[in-house]
C-alpha cells in the first residue's frame, strides 16, 4: 500500500500521526516511504502540526527523515510556529 496515499478530502496517514503525536506510527510511516515534506489539505507542513502540538518525539522523527526545517507552509516556517506555540 502507498503511505503516502489519502482518499480524497482526507487526511493522509502519516498526517494522522502526526495529529495524534504518535511517534512510533510516524516512525513506522517514514520507513515504510511516507514523505515528510507532505501537507495538510491547508498548506500546513507536518513539522509545523507536530511543533504546535507539542509532539517533540514526532518533530525528532520528521527532521531525522529530511522534513525541511526552513520550509514554508501555511502555517510560517517551523522557527514561527515554535516561538507561537511554545
Amino acid at each position: 500500500a502507498d503511505p503516502n496515499a489519502a482518499p480524497a478530502g482526507r487526511r493522509h496517514p502519516l498526517l494522522a500521526a502526526v495529529r495524534k503525536g504518535d511517534r512510533q506510527v510516524v516512525a513506522a510511516l517514514l520507513a515504510c516511504g511516507a514523505d515528510p515534506r507532505l501537507a495538510s489539505l491547508e498548506g500546513v507542513g507536518l513539522l509545523q502540526v507536530a511543533i504546535a502540538l507539542d509532539a517533540d518525539g514526532v518533530v525528532e522523527e520528521l527532521i531525522a527523515a529530511g522534513e525541511d526545517v526552513h520550509g514554508r507552509g501555511s502555517a510560517g516556517v517551523p522557527i514561527g510556529v515554535a516561538a507561537m506555540y511554545k
